[in-house]
């Protein structure tokens, strides 16, 4: 199965999409399901024959942590309890792009123990820290933990930038295969979240003008990456 493991919704402050357009984008790219990640906000709804996996992306003291595949939302005080929450759930948690933010780089080691996977491919990890796919490799390699990937797609035009292929969820990725969002998806992303929260459009112009830089210097559209646990 390919699987997009990291999609947001309308749900997300930074989200735009409704659930059955996500639905709509990821079959006719090709992918066999995608989980809802929505940050902070549990998917319930309709899961369109199962092809929709049930999900949530928490925010924690050691960056965000996804729960893939749980029937219910998880509330806890502490990491630990919420990986347990998740597993009562039915779910497995599964650490989202460690190295994207390198301000967690050395917390996250404290955690592995805990953890049900992690998240090597993150198509917008890059933009922040060209390294982040390496290191999160490293570390699920070092840890031995099960390897997933996913676009953590806000827009229409990246469902499907990143895909976990596997026989089983649980078990974690044979491969994973991705390529970079455009970094002007992010700057679009951030002008929803502005919209419905307010915040200064001043800065998100000059941070738009940043990303589209990027893009015009690094190129838009680039082939996917294979990445195992064998390198």
């Amino acid at each position: 199965m390919k699987l997009d493991l990291h999609v947001h919704s309308a749900a997300s402050a930074d989200g735009i999409m409704e659930i059955s357009e996500i639905v709509s984008l990821a079959k006719a790219r090709g992918l066999d399901g995608v989980a809802i990640c929505d940050h902070d906000v549990f998917y319930s709804g309709d899961t369109y024959g199962g092809y929709v996996i049930r999900g949530c992306e928490y925010s924690t003291e050691y960056g965000h942590l996804l729960a893939l595949g749980i029937d219910s939302d998880v509330k806890a005080d502490s990491f630990g309890a919420l990986v347990e929450g998740i597993r009562r759930a039915g779910g497995i948690a599964v650490l989202a792009h460690p190295y994207e933010h390198l301000k967690y780089k050395d917390k996250v080691e404290e955690i592995a123990h805990l953890l049900d996977g992690v998240e090597v491919y993150n198509s917008r990890a890059e933009r922040k820290n060209k390294d982040a796919t390496e290191m999160a490799l490293d570390y699920a390699l070092r840890h031995d933990l099960p390897i997933y990937g996913g676009s953590d797609a806000h827009t229409p035009a990246e469902v499907g930038n990143a895909f976990t292929v596997t026989d089983d969820i649980k078990a974690g990725g044979n491969t994973v295969h991705g390529r970079p969002a455009p970094a002007l998806a992010t700057a679009k992303s951030q002008r929803v979240k502005l919209k419905k929260n307010g915040g200064s459009y001043i800065k998100w112009t000059a941070f738009a003008a940043k990303c589209l830089l990027q893009d015009i210097f690094t190129g838009k559209d680039k082939e996917y990456v294979t990445y195992s646990k064998d390198r």
